[in-house]
């Protein structure tokens, strides 16, 4: 498109992944057509982060797993190379989506991950190998003291729990099975 009769212009072309060089042709006033002396190479990448907010190192797998607020999701961070890959969010995986994803951990040996969504109010589980995801505790499932706007976790495996830090300030326990939510730490204790 361009506002001044094609002097300056602009155009948006859809790219692969990876490294792409523009070619530039014009026609010129005498109906030549010119090939542009500039050859603009542009480099697409997969996956941007735009405020990473929590991660976790999935040693085994030897990536570092990030939520990321601003883009609602969860991407792969690959320690060996540097690439980072799309793990869960709008654009990836189904089921309840994440609002505002602020923490992360590994849960079920690595398969699944828990992810803290503040503004869901919910702990999210996260399956790794599809990108799918369920609320484990929130609004919609688990009884005991509300899930406020929580922001960083652990998983405490040998006790069937995730200990959660809200904003209450509370340090909540959260069964891995049931969801159900119990006050650990906070002003009413």
């Amino acid at each position: 498109s361009s506002s001044d009769g094609f002097a300056t212009w602009t155009v948006a072309v859809s790219i692969g992944e990876g490294r792409t060089e523009l070619v530039v042709e014009y026609k010129r006033a005498d109906g030549f057509w010119r090939l542009s002396g500039a050859r603009p190479v542009v480099i697409r990448v997969s996956v941007l982060l735009g405020n990473p907010s929590g991660l976790v190192v999935d040693a085994p797998g030897n990536r570092a797993l990030v939520v990321d607020s601003l883009f609602q999701r969860v991407s792969a961070f690959d320690l060996a190379t540097g690439r980072l890959a799309l793990v869960s969010g709008p654009e990836r995986g189904l089921g309840v989506a994440l609002r505002n994803p602020r923490g992360i951990a590994l849960h079920e040996g690595g398969t699944k991950a828990l992810v803290a969504d503040s503004w869901g109010n919910a702990l999210v589980s996260l399956a790794l190998s599809s990108g799918d995801r369920s609320e484990l505790s929130g609004p919609n499932q688990g009884s005991g003291v509300a899930l406020s706007a929580p922001f960083d976790l652990r998983v405490d495996a040998p006790r069937g729990r995730a200990v959660v830090r809200t904003s209450q300030p509370a340090l909540l326990a959260v069964d891995l099975d049931t969801g159900a939510r119990n006050l650990l730490s906070g002003i009413d204790r």
